[in-house]
């Protein structure tokens, strides 16, 4: 979210469509957000799972301010 917000308004960032694909990119990599902290909950038998996920997930979100 740090670097979005260097390279983007924010509060522009988070209307329309654009919101609806962030919000999209979040629900299906199985990632959460608090308060501009995203991460994944997982366990440790799950880790490389988790982390996967993670990394899917930002590069989705990272995609978005390109646009």
């Amino acid at each position: 979210m740090i670097r979005l917000s260097c390279e983007n308004d924010l509060s522009k960032f988070f209307t329309g469509s654009r919101l609806e694909l962030f919000e999209r990119a979040v629900l299906e990599s199985g990632l959460k957000e608090d308060d501009g902290e995203i991460f994944v909950e997982t366990s440790g038998d799950h880790l490389i799972k988790g982390i996967f996920s993670l990394c899917q997930g930002i590069t989705r979100i990272e995609e978005l301010g390109n646009h």
